[in-house]
């Protein structure tokens, strides 16, 4: 059985639509490695110097944080920072990893709303089975290309 073919894609398939159930269930069944539990989404305020001024009780029990925080010490790429902040101002989204309050790393969408206001999402989930999509189709073409075939797929 091939890596993406294991019990927690089979337990996604079979999903009506909470994706946090299907997660809590394929943890109890021990069929997936790595698992991630929606973590609490929320606004923060952030003033032109970076620093966040107001966060909303469930993203600073999310991160562990209070009010005073620089935006850009919560992102753990921060070689790419400037990218992203400069994706942020530009279209008004952009997807970071960031560290919650256990240490943990994930993914996360930042949404501008407004002058100063900011979306934090958890979409680690969504992000990693896009990661594990991706990582599936550069493995079959180099399959294909070991073998001088062309993908149908392309």
């Amino acid at each position: 059985m091939s890596k993406y073919t294991n019990g927690a894609l089979q337990v996604l398939e079979a999903a009506d639509t909470d994706i946090n159930q299907t997660f809590t269930y394929t943890e109890e069944t021990s069929e997936c490695v790595i698992c991630s539990t929606r973590r609490e989404s929320g606004w923060v305020t952030v003033e032109k110097s970076g620093i966040i001024s107001k966060i909303g009780e469930g993203v600073a029990a999310t991160l562990g944080i209070a009010a005073g925080y620089l935006l850009r010490d919560l992102i753990v790429d921060k070689a790419v920072f400037q990218v992203k902040e400069a994706q942020l101002n530009r279209i008004g989204k952009t997807e970071v990893r960031m560290k919650d309050a256990a240490g943990s790393i994930f993914w996360a969408r930042l949404t501008s709303k407004g002058e100063n206001r900011l979306l934090i999402e958890d979409i680690d989930i969504e992000k990693n089975f896009e990661l594990d999509g991706e990582d599936l189709i550069e493995e079959q073409e180099r399959e294909f290309n070991r073998f001088g075939m062309m993908p149908s797929f392309q």
